[in-house]
């Protein structure tokens, strides 16, 4: 640095020492002592420099964690991640009932009303005594998800059942009348044949007119659905029992003879029918009922929100950093919502310090629910308050969930290293179904969500934050022992919030100078050219600059902006001390 006005107060002491008097060439003068010490008081170091900015109060890496958020045309800090939620895709499985085997049963009709008409012989057989059949259904290892059963769709379940006697011969024909039979029930059929009566309550089956044709009547029906309601069965386990009786209940036999003229056919007074009872597998198709599913699927693991690369002043010790009305997005379809159906999941947010993690959650263990009125999307926001000015891509039909610790994620001693981000049991919770389809796939729940939390810092928080001004030595300014240093600048400031500014003298190597007092100057929120003095005292050699350390101590929460600044003007160095050199 070129100090002309140092280097003429030196010149002119050097002329009155010649002025002084003669000097003789042939004396000695190396004994002579010609080093001098000059007292130097508030001598003025011309500090040619430009307006000095303490730059941003966050200078953030384009791949930070924390960015630069606009909304409605203002700029704030803010700690963001998004990204994608998907699940797999929503299955239940199909059961199936093995056909089951059934005990051969027996049932007989005593004669009732004998008549003889020509060279025919009618008779009338009423239901004298019978023995049931045990039809039983079970099916084992039902999808866990399926908590109740009030009816299944099946596929098409073949039920026969013969009654077969073998008292007569080819003469005799016979037939039912009328026949009621127990038969099971809660049974749909695809179809019921002419003269054919079913209460599915009851499970009474009536048939008016039915033929016994080679004397064996044959009931063919064909089920598709069951209701479990009429019989009271449910699953136990993961098992279901479905078990009824089969027995013939009332009814009448009618034979009719055919005989030549002159002849009597002997008549039996009891008729006897071996029942058999059929039944194919029971293959369920749907159900109706009650159902609890969770969901699963690496596409429901959050990443976490890592931390590591957070600026350094946030890591000051006494920071504590509290984020401002903090919001998690979540956009979620619906794909259940055609079989009426809603799911829900909670949230949590763990902060990883040293190994541990504290958990936050919604507040009175709330939850996101996606209602059952559309597939959606749906728009969430969990936060403390609802905001608002809410991010445009999550805006339409947004739903708050509150969720008040999500303030204090980040507080404590320290920054965490990072942010879980954990959904809690995503599922669909215990409800009703109806008709729903087994063995098929619908596609999972898809959706986005997004972390943004603005920045702010709670009361007694500190933030340091640093600049310099150095090449100032030069060889004048190297022979000044300083012992006042005193700084003057005009301080503008856009933080909403007070700082304490100091300035250390730094040497030729940029190490700051020790041994040294500093008294430095208040600043109070949104100064505007406020002149400060910032005085360092002490035995400060080799001075090469300051450093300038602007300490904020937040009174409030106020959100951090990137155009919160701290700039000075008008810099003036001055100095007092001694100037010592060789003449």
């Amino acid at each position: 640095m070129n100090q002309p006005f140092i280097k003429a107060g030196i010149s002119a002491c050097l002329l009155s020492l010649v002025l002084s008097g003669c000097v003789d060439n042939d004396y000695d003068l190396s004994n002579i002592d010609t080093t001098t010490e000059i007292k130097v008081k508030d001598l003025v170091l011309p500090v040619n420099i430009q307006a000095v900015t303490l730059n941003d109060i966050i200078d953030v890496d384009q791949d930070s964690k924390i960015k630069t958020v606009e909304i409605d045309g203002k700029e704030f800090y803010a700690v963001t991640e998004s990204g994608s939620i998907t699940s797999d895709g929503i299955t239940v499985d199909g059961f199936t009932a093995p056909a089951p085997t059934v005990n051969t049963a027996y049932a007989r009709y005593r004669l009732d009303t004998p008549a003889t008409r020509g060279v025919t012989l009618e008779n009338y057989y009423e239901l004298s005594s019978f023995s049931a059949q045990t039809v039983e259904f079970r099916a084992e290892n039902i999808d866990s998800s399926i908590k109740s059963l009030s009816s299944i769709g099946m596929q098409p379940l073949h039920i026969d059942l013969t009654m077969t006697t073998n008292g007569f011969g080819d003469e005799t024909v016979i037939s039912f009348p009328v026949l009621e039979l127990q038969f099971l029930k809660g049974l749909t059929f695809e179809s019921l044949p002419a003269g054919y009566q079913y209460n599915a309550s009851t499970g009474v089956l009536k048939i008016e007119n039915l033929p016994c044709p080679n004397h064996k009547a044959e009931i063919n029906l064909v089920a598709t659905a069951i209701d479990f309601t009429a019989s009271g069965t449910d699953i136990a386990g993961n098992s279901l029992d479905f078990k009824s009786e089969v027995k013939p209940i009332s009814g009448r036999v009618k034979t009719v003879s055919t005989f030549e003229t002159g002849t009597t056919p002997s008549v039996l007074n009891e008729i006897e029918f071996i029942v058999i009872t059929t039944a194919e597998a029971m293959t369920a198709t749907y159900v109706t009922g009650d159902i609890e599913y969770h969901l699963e699927g690496d596409g429901l693991n959050i990443n976490p929100v890592d931390l590591s690369d957070i600026p350094d002043f946030l890591n000051e010790s006494g920071t504590d950093l509290r984020l401002a009305n903090p919001q998690i997005y979540l956009n979620l379809s619906n794909p259940v919502a055609a079989d009426g159906l809603y799911y829900q999941t909670g949230l949590e947010l763990g902060a990883v310090r040293n190994g541990s993690i504290k958990y936050y959650e919604l507040d009175n263990d709330g939850v996101v629910r996606v209602e059952k009125t559309s597939a959606g999307p749906f728009n969430f926001v969990l936060s403390p308050s609802m905001p608002t000015e809410p991010l445009k891509d999550y805006a339409t039909g947004l739903k708050h969930v509150p969720f008040t610790g999500l303030s204090d994620v980040l507080s404590g001693e320290g920054l965490p290293s990072s942010i879980e981000i954990n959904l809690i049991n995503p599922e669909l919770p215990s409800q009703h179904m109806e008709h729903f389809e087994l063995n098929k796939t619908i596609p999972g729940v898809t959706g986005s969500y997004e972390f943004f939390a603005p920045l702010a810092l709670k009361d007694g928080s500190v933030i340091i934050y640093s600049d310099r001004i150095d090449g100032w030595n030069d060889e004048d300014v190297d022979k000044i022992i300083i012992e006042t240093l005193e700084i003057e600048a005009d301080v503008t400031s856009t933080i909403p919030l007070g700082a304490k500014l100091t300035a250390w003298p730094i040497d030729k190597v940029g190490h700051r100078i020790g041994d040294v007092h500093i008294e430095g100057a208040d600043i109070e929120a949104l100064a505007k050219g406020k002149h400060i003095n910032i005085r360092a005292t002490g035995e400060i050699r080799h001075l090469d600059g300051i450093t300038f350390d602007a300490v904020v101590r937040p009174g409030s929460e106020e959100t951090l902006s990137p155009n919160q600044t701290i700039s000075l003007e008008n810099i003036k160095a001055k100095v007092s001390g001694s100037y010592t050199t060789d003449f």
